[in-house]
């Protein structure tokens, strides 16, 4: 990355992970931001223009507005107002390089299947717009008309697609209506993707929870300043609702208790009066374990897949050669009958 716009969500996880080593180490923050602008090319003119920003007096925080993703922010800001910063970026990167791994292993899920039932899809137009007429011209010059057959045929498979995309795209519309959390809380309701939405979002939710604990702030601080950062997502709209809660007199547990999309032993972290330094171990150690847990399912999720597309794949080779041949072999027993 040569120019000053920003950083990708690979290289942030590097940068912030890097950085705090360095600050860890006892570099400064100037000389830590010097290493890393020798040791990376591609990032020297955006790390300039952040010592450029610093030496006119803006914090890092400032500074790195526009060049990191917004949701990062907060946490680098808590961090530095704490005097935790080298702490708050290499647990950041951390965060980030997992998230990073959880976002890969669902594309990986959603791919396998997409290109499976696109190839399906190819084969069926090859057949309907190539095969198929070059049989319906044989038969017919034997004197045998199959035209109903097939127009029946494509008839059956129009509607079938016209069905198909009428109900993705209501369910899109559906979709697009709901706010993020009642999207969340759709998601866990489902057979499959059920498990593994409550495994992500438990660990996303308790990463974020012990990465700001770890920088000293106690729950109720922790759920305002998500609750007022800047932009959308789905965490604020969480630390909203559970700042409705703690209004009501309820405890976090009972918020805990009543999300689908939430392990409900995360309730019990917050029962024993941790101190906020000790929360955030045990919270820190909690998300690893979810965090394992969500890519043991996902394993298990693409294994399951696989042979299932495969006979999917298979029963509909199946019907299609039975659709071209059988019309085939009663051309043939009418040639000879």
């Amino acid at each position: 990355m040569k120019n000053t716009k920003r950083l990708n969500k690979k290289a942030q996880v590097e940068f912030f992970r890097e950085l705090g080593e360095l600050l860890d180490a006892g570099y400064s923050l100037d000389r830590a931001l010097d290493i890393l602008k020798l040791s990376h090319v591609r990032w020297s003119a955006l790390i300039e223009r952040v010592q450029f920003e610093l030496e006119d007096g803006r914090s890092f925080y400032d500074a790195l507005k526009g060049r990191i993703d917004t949701k990062n922010l907060l946490s680098i800001q808590i961090a530095q107002q704490h005097g935790q910063l080298a702490t708050g970026l290499i647990q950041l990167g951390q965060v980030l390089g997992q998230l990073s791994r959880q976002s890969d292993k669902l594309r990986q899920v959603m791919r396998y299947p997409m290109i499976l039932l696109s190839l399906l899809l190819c084969l069926l137009l090859a057949l309907q717009f190539f095969l198929f007429p070059i049989l319906n011209q044989w038969q017919q010059s034997q004197g045998q008309a199959t035209g109903s057959q097939n127009g029946t045929w494509l008839l059956t498979l129009s509607l079938l697609c016209g069905a198909s995309i009428f109900a993705a795209f209501a369910a899109f519309l559906y979709w697009r209506r709901q706010s993020r959390l009642n999207r969340v809380r759709l998601l866990a309701k489902l057979p499959i993707l059920g498990t593994l939405t409550k495994l992500m979002v438990t660990y996303q939710v308790t990463a974020q929870l012990a990465l700001m604990a770890k920088v000293g702030l106690n729950l109720p601080a922790i759920i305002d300043e998500l609750a007022e950062k800047p932009g959308e997502d789905f965490t604020k709209e969480l630390a909203q609702k559970a700042r409705v809660t703690l209004a009501a007199g309820q405890g976090i547990e009972a918020f805990i208790l009543q999300e689908n999309y939430l392990d409900s032993a995360l309730a019990g972290y917050f029962l024993r009066g941790l101190k906020a330094e000790v929360l955030s171990d045990y919270l820190n150690y909690y998300a690893k374990q979810q965090f394992s847990r969500f890519m043991i399912q996902t394993d298990r999720l693409i294994g399951i897949l696989q042979p299932l597309f495969f006979c999917v794949i298979g029963v509909a080779i199946v019907g299609m050669y039975l659709s071209m041949l059988l019309p085939m072999y009663h051309s043939l027993g009418g040639m000879y009958s």
